[in-house]
């Protein structure tokens, strides 16, 4: 990969294939809908609770990659295995998942530019035992 930054100089690395991002949205969390706690004690409004399953959103983004890992990319699609997706900010900051390249859709090539594409990560949510593997590191 080349030693160019641009964009806001974060990397997503997903096994061997490094990406730098020209834009990038975040994992973001959306809970399920709200779980109807009403009783027949009630008499004017329904009651609700936060619903305890949460979904982590995918992260899509903007990304410059390199020609030469196009084979490496094309396995990571076809992988049924999920692996380790690390999003490194321009702070040197970690955002640390275990996720799988769900699209690469490469962008109208231009002579003089770098070949960028359009990626979606998705990720596994919790493990089997009930813990999530979402970390951060500043």
């Amino acid at each position: 990969m080349a030693n160019q930054t641009h964009g806001f100089g974060t990397r997503i690395t997903i096994g061997a294939v490094t990406f730098e991002e020209i834009d990038v949205t975040p994992i973001g969390l959306t809970r399920d809908d709200p779980v109807e706690q009403t009783s027949n004690s009630g008499t004017l409004y329904r009651r609700f609770a936060p619903a305890p399953l949460k979904t982590k959103n995918a992260v899509t983004a903007t990304v410059y990659y390199e020609k030469e890992d196009i084979d490496t990319i094309k396995a990571k699609l076809e992988s049924d295995t999920a692996e380790t997706v690390t999003i490194t900010f321009k702070d040197a900051s970690t955002l640390t998942d275990t996720g799988w390249l769900q699209s690469f859709e490469p962008d109208a090539q231009v002579a003089t530019d770098r070949p960028q594409a359009t990626i979606t990560l998705e990720f596994e949510g919790e493990t089997a035992s009930g813990t999530d593997e979402w970390t951060y590191t500043s």
